[in-house]
Parts: C-alpha cells; sequence; structure tokens
C-alpha cells in the first residue's frame, strides 16, 4: 500500500488556496465595481480589495517556497511572501482608517 505524502498535499493545498483567494478577490472587486458603475482601475485600488488580494498572494508563496528545491528559490519565495505580507498589513491599516468615524478622529 503506498502512503500519501501530506507534506505535498499540504503544499498544493497551501498555494492553490492562496491563489483562489486572490482571485475570488479580482472576481469580486470586478462584480462590485461593475455594480457600482466605476471603472474597474478605480476599483483595484479600493483597500477592501487589497487585503484578501494580497493576502492570497502571502498564502502562495508561503505555498511555493516550502516546495523550492534550490536554497535561492526558497529565498526569493519568502522575500515575495514578505512583501505582499506588507502590503496586506498595510492596506487593512488604510482600510481601518477609512472606517473610522469622522467623530472619532476628533476625539
Amino acid at each position: 500500500m503506498d502512503a500519501l505524502d501530506w507534506s505535498a498535499v499540504a503544499r498544493g493545498a497551501l498555494w492553490i488556496g492562496g491563489l483562489g483567494c486572490s482571485l475570488a478577490a479580482l472576481s469580486h472587486v470586478r462584480w462590485a465595481a461593475q455594480r457600482r458603475g466605476v471603472s474597474l482601475r478605480t476599483a483595484l485600488g479600493w483597500d477592501a480589495f487589497l487585503v484578501p488580494f494580497w493576502s492570497g498572494l502571502v498564502l502562495f508563496s508561503i505555498g511555493l517556497a516550502w516546495g523550492a528545491e534550490a536554497g535561492w528559490q526558497r529565498w526569493a519565495w519568502i522575500g515575495l511572501a514578505l512583501l505582499f505580507a506588507w502590503q496586506a498589513l498595510l492596506s487593512a491599516r488604510a482600510e481601518q482608517r477609512a472606517n473610522v468615524e469622522p467623530d472619532a478622529k476628533e476625539n
């Protein structure tokens, strides 16, 4: 009986899930832009889109870093994951600031 390589399954699930998350965010922002009557270019700058988009790319990069065979490839994917995580953090903070009520800003 052959054993299933659960590590490979987890790596695959991680990068496929991350890519799926990013593509779902892209699909949703396209739909929301059409519904609101704004251009897709404008909608791609919305922080509500950018947070799940960058987060999905973080998972994608981690999955590929985990499966990389050469050390330089692993470090390149880790670097990209950190860059994407930084972008997700900045977008989340911008979204939080935008959601603060005007009265709370004055105090």
